[in-house]
This record gives C-alpha cells, sequence and structure tokens, in this order.
C-alpha cells in the first residue's frame, strides 16, 4: 500500500459518539446534523489547508524556472553582444590552404 503524501481529515465526518445529555429524538438528530455539518467544515478546512501547500509548491517552482531562464536571457545577450563586436574584416585569416598544400606530397 502506497503512503500517502496528504490525507483530508475527517474520514468519517459524523461519528464522533453523542454526550449523555443529548438522548431526546430530536436532540440526536440535531446533534448527528451537527456533527456532520462540523467534520465537513473542519475536512473543507483540511483542504484548504492542503491546496495552499500545493500552490505555494508550485509558485516556488515557477520562481525557480524563473530565475534559470533570466540567468539563459542574460547569457543570450552576452553572447549576442559579443558577437555583435566581431568584425569579419579586422581578425587575419590564416591561410592554411598554403599549409594544407605543402603537406601533401604526391
Amino acid at each position: 500500500m502506497p503512503l500517502s503524501l496528504r490525507t483530508i481529515e475527517p474520514v468519517y465526518l459524523g461519528r464522533r459518539p453523542l454526550k449523555e445529555e443529548e438522548t431526546g429524538e430530536e436532540v440526536v438528530q440535531v446533534a448527528v446534523t451537527h456533527n456532520a455539518v462540523l467534520g465537513a467544515l473542519v475536512q473543507l478546512a483540511s483542504l484548504v489547508r492542503h491546496a495552499d501547500d500545493l500552490f505555494c509548491d508550485l509558485a516556488d517552482e515557477c520562481q525557480a524556472v524563473f530565475e534559470h531562464t533570466e540567468k539563459i536571457i542574460h547569457r543570450v545577450k552576452r553572447i549576442k553582444e559579443g558577437v555583435a563586436r566581431l568584425d569579419s574584416k579586422k581578425v587575419t585569416i590564416r591561410e592554411y590552404y598554403q599549409l594544407y598544400k605543402s603537406s601533401i606530397r604526391l
């Protein structure tokens, strides 16, 4: 059986033992109804806590992706600026053809 990461509580909404003073038929019905409503509210509160955890984790992941994307954008800008500064007319290109031709003897 896998371990659950998040469990919504309470599982059984209206299962609370009644007190001794809750003995009349109408009082029992009201007590059971109140227990069920209270259990539902507690369960909703538990669900909200878990949803908050999930959205906080999601926000952290989105922030990490955003920061990584910003780093990549800055790297690309630096490379783009470096490439823009290059000028092929100013750089001397060695003649490899002469070296290649002299190294091959037929």
